[in-house]
């Protein structure tokens, strides 16, 4: 093999495994948390009082943007994703009489905490906002 073939081959290896990585990390990070499961639910208090002791102030004294990313935090902590166990509870539908499912949804609104509908939009994505406006629906 010459030094040109040995640079493609290098490259084409290396090209092979960030595509291997990337697909890796992209199916962990979809990894929904457990709808209306207590054991989950305990999985993502214990990871949310993890991530708390990183942090100078409790999650009510954050900008909603740092929330989100606190909350983000907390579920890839407990080994889930938040965006996408917020759109598979939206999809699944809520049982507002199920305390843990309405515990989750606490987590999964504590972005918004305290904001007004309008101002939403700048804190999700659109299937995001949708799902959280969904949810919120189920609550009613």
């Amino acid at each position: 093999m010459n030094n040109r073939d040995s640079r493609y081959f290098t490259r084409a290896l290396f090209s092979l495994m960030v595509l291997f990585g990337l697909l890796a990390c992209d199916n962990a990070s979809q990894k929904v948390a457990p709808i209306g499961d207590h054991e989950g639910l305990e999985q993502l208090a214990a990871a949310y009082r993890k991530v708390m002791e990183e942090y100078p102030v409790a999650p009510a004294s954050m900008q909603p943007e740092d929330k989100k990313k606190f909350v983000e935090r907390v579920f890839t902590e407990a080994g889930y994703q938040y965006s996408a166990t917020l759109k598979a509870f939206a999809r699944h539908g809520i049982d507002s009489t199920n305390q843990d499912q309405r515990d989750l949804a606490d987590l999964l609104f504590l972005p918004h905490k305290g904001l007004n509908d309008a101002e939403l939009p700048r804190l999700y994505t659109a299937d995001e906002l949708a799902a959280v406006r969904s949810l919120q629906a189920g609550l009613r």
